[in-house]
């Protein structure tokens, strides 16, 4: 498939996916689980060899050590939520937990829970 009908059928411009292909631009986590879709692969698949083929960045192991199938269920689950609040609200919850370093939840974001 060419570079600019996977861009068409992801809807994003042909230059778009040249960025994601040599990493000036990070590919988020729903439109990497929509790529995927569109070349009938699994997400996983990307990840294998990240950093060669621009979808990692500069010094950050974001997914080394975690278990494939939780990154797959991960991408899926966030696939399938409709609502752009709850989208936000999981990413802003995810980035405050990696910030942590040890995946615990911080104390202000455990009071917004409440």
């Amino acid at each position: 498939m060419s570079m600019k009908k996977l861009a068409d059928a992801a809807g994003v411009t042909y230059q778009q996916i040249q960025k994601y292909e040599t990493g000036t631009n990070r590919v988020p986590a729903s439109r990497l689980a929509v790529l995927a879709r569109i070349l009938g692969v699994d997400p996983g698949r990307f990840y294998q060899e990240s950093e060669a083929n621009g979808f990692a960045e500069d010094g950050q192991d974001s997914f080394i050590g975690s278990p494939a199938d939780e990154r797959i269920r991960l991408l899926k689950a966030y696939d399938l939520i409709d609502s752009d609040h709850a989208r936000d609200t999981l990413v802003q919850l995810a980035e405050q937990m990696a910030k942590n370093g040890d995946g615990n939840i911080s104390p202000m974001a455990k009071s917004r829970r409440r």
